[in-house]
C-alpha cells in the first residue's frame, strides 16, 4: 500500500506514474492458504490485541467482473482509505472477471448463498469481533439480500453497519428481500445514482428497475436511502462506494459513531415521486472567489 497513492484509487493512471516517476500502485506481495478455521481464529488474535471499541471487522463482497486479486486490492484499499478500526476481510464469489460474462456471474452469485452465508455466520460468532460491518457492491448485493433472509431465522446475530452500494437487484424484489436488513444491522444505508451506466445497461437488460439505479427511487421503510449521482467520479459511475472521497468520509463516519442521515454533513432530505422521503448527497459548495487586492 504505498503512502503516495491517492485515496480512492487502486494506484495512479500509468501516465501520472510516468509523470512523478513512482509505482503507487497496490500489489499483492505474498499469499498463504490457511485451512478454514484458522482464517477466524488469526482474525480473533489480531482483535484480542485491539482496544476496545476498535474490535470490527469489516466485510467486502463484490459484483460482477472482479477476480480474486481485484477483490483482495479493493478490500485492502478501504481498509486503509475508511481508516477500519481492526481487521478488514472480504468474500470472492467466483467471478469470471470478463466483459461478456454477466450471466455467467450472475449464476455464480447465486450459487455462492450458502457459502457466504456460513463465512458471515462465522465472522460474526467465531471473531470476537465487538461489531461485524458488510459493504455490498453491484451484483454482490443479489447474494447478501438472500443471505440476510436466512439470517432472521436466528436473530441473536446482528450487524453494524450494512452498506448497500449500485446494487444490481430487481428493485421489487430488494423491496421484499430488504425488509430482513433493519432487524439484522444498527443501520442500513442502499447507495443509489441516476448516472450509473452499469446499472443503466442492466436495467436495459432486465427491463426491470434496479435497487441501486433512479428513478424511481427505491424507498425501503427503516432503511437509509443516499442518492450519490453528484459525487460519482468513476468511469462508469459505478465505483463511488470506493473511489469517491465524500462517500467514503460517509460509509468512514457510519462505522465509527453510527449517525443518523441528519446529523452527516452534506446529506439533504428529499422526496422521490411516491413521496417518500430520502437523502441527496451534496457536493461542497464552491468557496467564494477572494476579492482583488487593493491598489
Amino acid at each position: 500500500m504505498p503512502n503516495s497513492r491517492p485515496n480512492g484509487t487502486l494506484g495512479s493512471p500509468w501516465h501520472k506514474q510516468i509523470a512523478k516517476w513512482e509505482d503507487d500502485e497496490i500489489t499483492i506481495k505474498e499469499t498463504n492458504d490457511l485451512a478454514e478455521g484458522s482464517l477466524y481464529n488469526h482474525i480473533r488474535t489480531n482483535l484480542a490485541n485491539a482496544p476496545a471499541g476498535q474490535k470490527c471487522v469489516l466485510v467486502y463482497i463484490h459484483g460482477y467482473k472482479n477476480s480474486i486479486e481485484c477483490s483482495a486490492m479493493r478490500a485492502a484499499q478501504l481498509a486503509i482509505d475508511l481508516e477500519v478500526p481492526g481487521v478488514t476481510a472480504f468474500y470472492s464469489w467466483p467471478s469470471k472477471d470478463a466483459a461478456g460474462g454477466y450471466t455467467a456471474d450472475a449464476a455464480s452469485v447465486e450459487a455462492s448463498e450458502k457459502h457466504v452465508l456460513k463465512f458471515l455466520e462465522r465472522m460474526l460468532d467465531e471473531t470476537g469481533a465487538e461489531k461485524v460491518h458488510v459493504i455490498a457492491h453491484s451484483m454482490g448485493n443479489r447474494v447478501m439480500a438472500r443471505v440476510a433472509q436466512k439470517l432472521l431465522e436466528k436473530p441473536d446475530r446482528r450487524f453494524g453497519q450494512i452498506i448497500l452500494a449500485a446494487a444490481d437487484v430487481d428493485a421489487e424484489a430488494f423491496e421484499d428481500l430488504a425488509q430482513a436488513y433493519p432487524k439484522l444491522s444498527e443501520r442500513t444505508t442502499l447507495y443509489v445514482s441516476k448516472k450509473d451506466m452499469a446499472l443503466e445497461a442492466s436495467n436495459w437488460v432486465h427491463d426491470f428497475p434496479r435497487a441501486g439505479y433512479m428513478p424511481p427511487v427505491t424507498v425501503v421503510p427503516n432503511i437509509d436511502t443516499v442518492e450519490v449521482t453528484s459525487i460519482d467520479v468513476s468511469v462508469l459511475r459505478h465505483g463511488y462506494a470506493a473511489e469517491s472521497e465524500l462517500m467514503l468520509a460517509d460509509i468512514a463516519a457510519l462505522t465509527r459513531t453510527n449517525p443518523a442521515p441528519r446529523e452527516r454533513g452534506g446529506l439533504r432530505i428529499t422526496r422521490n415521486e411516491r413521496g417518500q422521503t430520502f437523502w441527496t448527497m451534496q457536493t461542497p459548495a464552491a468557496s467564494p472567489a477572494l476579492p482583488p487586492p487593493k491598489p
